[in-house]
């Protein structure tokens, strides 16, 4: 972790053996990983300290904050630790201290379809969730944040392996970037 101000070093944080994958900040104080260990971690910069949130089923690689810092989402983006497991595809909701934990089930037969990114609408209502399911046809899933329940998913073509997510400021619009075109969509 480095000061933006000058460059300087301020401190290291050691995700896990197998590292992380996704850091977002939670408040000015605390930052939130996720790595291939499974692992949701959010680390009190000010305390030195760290907390394990979560133990997911495979490698985390997506994790959304939402607005105000007091939830954290993440996903499971590969292979379950276990290999022989199949992963369960759900969006875990955490309390940013540890407490309340949760998982959103996905509806559908989703086993396999490995989520590309996480987004967190600014109202902290929704949760939007890309898949990539390749033949069967790229979704992006838009749930319920207090109920799981899915709103509606977007279909966003066969083989377009949306990568990112993006919301215009007002939260009205929603950008999904994939590997051969971006497109807008309503929110």
């Amino acid at each position: 972790l480095y000061n933006a101000s000058n460059g300087a070093p301020e401190s290291v944080l050691f995700h896990g053996a197998l590292g992380a994958r996704s850091l977002r900040f939670v408040s000015e104080s605390v930052l939130a990983t996720a790595g291939d260990d499974a692992a949701l971690r959010t680390w009190d910069l000010a305390a030195a300290s760290e907390r394990l949130l979560s133990a997911h089923d495979g490698a985390v690689g997506r994790i959304a904050v939402f607005p105000g810092g007091a939830r954290v989402a993440s996903a499971v983006v590969g292979r379950p630790v276990a290999f022989d497991a199949p992963s369960d595809n759900r969006v875990a909701l955490w309390s940013a201290t540890g407490a309340d934990a949760r998982r959103l089930r996905i509806d559908g037969q989703l086993d396999g379809h490995e989520t590309r990114d996480l987004l967190v609408h600014p109202d902290g209502r929704r949760v939007f969730n890309a898949q990539f399911r390749g033949p069967g046809g790229d979704l992006v899933h838009v749930m319920d944040a207090d109920t799981g329940e899915r709103n509606f998913t977007i279909s966003v073509g066969v083989d377009e392996d949306p990568r990112r997510l993006f919301l215009s400021a007002d939260g009205a619009r929603l950008l999904v970037v994939g590997t051969r075109a971006s497109r807008f969509y309503r929110a």
